[in-house]
């Protein structure tokens, strides 16, 4: 259950280590699951949803649906690449499709509810991060621990200083890409039938989604739902997480790019289906 509530990089993939009674597990979970259905539902909903203006929300809710539904197929192109047999990887995965089939029934039939409840659990999570980093400072100045058991907050501002020194190249990196390779994102643009800011956000989501969210309000509704499903599972391949996995696990990096791949590519799929044209 690790992978499927926390991402690889923020906790999903030595939690699971710690809880798995095998590797496979670990792997199947940490990096399967952790580098796609936890790094949506602990970073991408409540990121995006905050970031994005009311008028949106609705398409980028109905985009992480999508990517949600997807997810679990992660599975898969792990256990192909690990060499797991197909029934273990099945076995495992029971209680991630069991919630991805959940999710598909409530989008299929309840689309605009299902959409607007994923907004419910974005605002429910941040809340919950905002009293834990409380609990957390408590602790580190004061020496009084509300949660037993809580990592000590001086790593964390580590990693945030990290990802603060990244981010300062993330939105210079976009205008590089507007600028450069303007013809290239048109060409995707136009295959799959979204706007040239779509296709931008989309690529840029690969290295980290923050300046995809900011470019919400220039895509159409289409875009927004295309490019909230692809950056879900895809989001960090080639930023945070891969720099993660590469220190903390080395040999899991075929697994992440095999899991990303599967779930990305059926999440744009379904998206593609899902969606009607401008």
């Amino acid at each position: 259950f690790a992978g499927m509530v926390l991402g690889v990089d923020m906790g999903g993939l030595p939690l699971a280590e710690s809880m798995a009674r095998s590797e496979e597990a670990a792997v199947l979970s940490g990096i399967g699951l952790g580098g796609t259905l936890g790094c949506i539902l602990t970073y991408a909903m409540p990121l995006s949803l905050s970031m994005c203006s009311t008028a949106s929300r609705l398409d980028v809710s109905k985009g992480l649906v999508i990517g949600i539904v997807a997810a679990p197929l992660s599975l898969l192109g792990v256990g192909l690449t690990e060499g797991y047999a197909l029934s273990s990887v099945l076995r495992l995965g029971i209680p991630a499709f069991i919630f991805a089939a959940a999710v598909a029934g409530a989008l299929a039939f309840f689309a605009e509810k299902t959409a607007r409840a994923c907004l419910l659990v974005s605002r429910f999570l941040a809340g919950a991060f905002i009293l834990l980093l409380a609990s957390a400072a408590l602790e580190h100045y004061f020496g009084f621990a509300l949660v037993p058991g809580m990592a000590p907050i001086g790593r964390q501002f580590e990693l945030i200083g990290e990802i603060s020194v990244m981010l300062a190249g993330a939105y210079p990196f976009v205008l590089f890409v507007q600028r450069h390779f303007a013809k290239p994102l048109h060409a995707v643009a136009a295959f799959l039938k979204i706007d040239d800011s779509a296709a931008l956000g989309m690529m840029i989501a690969l290295a980290n989604p923050l300046p995809t969210y900011s470019l919400f309000e220039r895509m159409t509704r289409r875009g927004r739902v295309i490019c909230s499903a692809f950056s879900g599972p895809a989001l960090c391949l080639f930023g945070d997480q891969l720099g993660f996995v590469s220190a903390a696990y080395p040999a899991g990096i075929s697994a992440l790019f095999a899991g990303k791949l599967v779930a990305t590519s059926a999440a744009l799929i379904l998206a593609l289906a899902l969606s009607s044209a401008d």
